[in-house]
């Protein structure tokens, strides 16, 4: 971008109004991946939200606490309750009935019986009952427990992925207010790609309805396929020590993942490994011609194409 002046505006040129500041750390990252937030005095609220298990000595809450929190909560954004923004979300990843919240020293076994207070009991269910049932409900739940998946009235843990989302939604849903900025470090960690595109779309959704903004850094070509070629920025380090900011000449939205990769990322169209094999054919003795014809069942066209074009047919001596 030549105009830095530009970055950040709209197309009015104005600057976003920025009231809160949530900074996503994704599965795996060193606790350290974003500042502490400030005991005090801070002139922005700023949170810092985990989409790995909690850490040690943190005071961040855990999954099972979110959900209290959700299910508690009568706000709404744009008319919608927070609560009913994260069960859509997770019902288009897996069926609402089947995720069940764990309670406080419940232990785990194979064979599952119907859910009481004491008992894992559906996700779908937080808010339903009396006041008296719910109120009970909530405090059993263990507040730092990840959800299973009951099926055929049987417990079977819920894929990384899966928790990662959950983690997502029921914290961003919980924790977005009008005017938010997030900042996302490779948040793609863990995901399916399937499961990218609704994080993406819940994300879109929820800075649509708050008036919201937000920053991802991302290596996933997966994540670039669901925005815009003009919400994609390029960091290159052509010298070391000098970033280069770049727009991609490719339209991003919806592209093929390997045009991604090769206009966004750089990476090469043929990979390191294919090349090799091109260079070993090249000083082999044996005909290239036959060699070809044995790759040719287990390479893509593509491929056995430039491995035609770049070797040239030599007879056995």
């Amino acid at each position: 971008i030549d105009d830095d002046k530009r970055m950040l505006r709209d197309e009015a040129g104005n600057r976003p109004s920025v009231h809160r500041l949530l900074a996503v750390s994704s599965p795996g990252e060193t606790y350290n991946t974003f500042p502490s937030p400030p005991r005090q005095g801070a002139l922005i609220n700023y949170r810092r939200i985990f989409l790995s298990k909690r850490q040690y000595g943190s005071n961040e809450s855990g999954l099972g606490e979110a959900l209290v929190q959700l299910a508690r909560s009568h706000e709404t954004i744009k008319q919608r309750k927070r609560w009913d923004l994260f069960c859509d979300a997770v019902s288009t990843v897996i069926p609402l009935d089947d995720v069940y919240v764990p309670v406080r020293h419940q232990e785990y076994t194979k064979e599952f019986i119907s859910a009481t207070s004491d008992k894992p009991f559906p996700l779908a269910n937080m808010r339903g009952d009396g006041e008296q049932h719910r109120l009970e409900r909530w405090r059993s739940v263990d507040p730092q427990a990840d959800p299973c998946r009951v099926v055929g009235g049987r417990s079977f843990p819920l894929s990384s992925g899966q928790i990662t989302f959950l983690r997502f939604a029921a914290q961003t849903c919980l924790h977005i207010e009008n005017g938010t900025m997030l900042l996302f470090d490779e948040p793609e960690t863990h995901l399916h790609p399937n499961l990218i595109t609704e994080f993406v779309r819940l994300l879109d959704k929820l800075l649509e309805m708050t008036g919201s903004l937000a920053i991802l850094a991302t290596h996933s070509a997966y994540f670039v396929r669901e925005v815009p070629q003009s919400q994609v920025i390029i960091l290159r380090e052509p010298v070391q020590g000098t970033i280069q900011i770049a727009t991609p000449r490719l339209k991003t939205l919806g592209a093929d993942i390997g045009a991604i990769s090769f206009f966004v990322f750089g990476d090469e169209l043929f990979g390191r490994l294919l090349r090799d094999l091109g260079e070993r054919l090249k000083e082999g003795d044996s005909d290239t011609t036959k060699l070809l014809q044995q790759l040719e069942k287990d390479l893509p066209s593509e491929a056995f194409m430039f491995l035609r074009r770049e070797l040239p047919s030599r007879k056995k001596r």
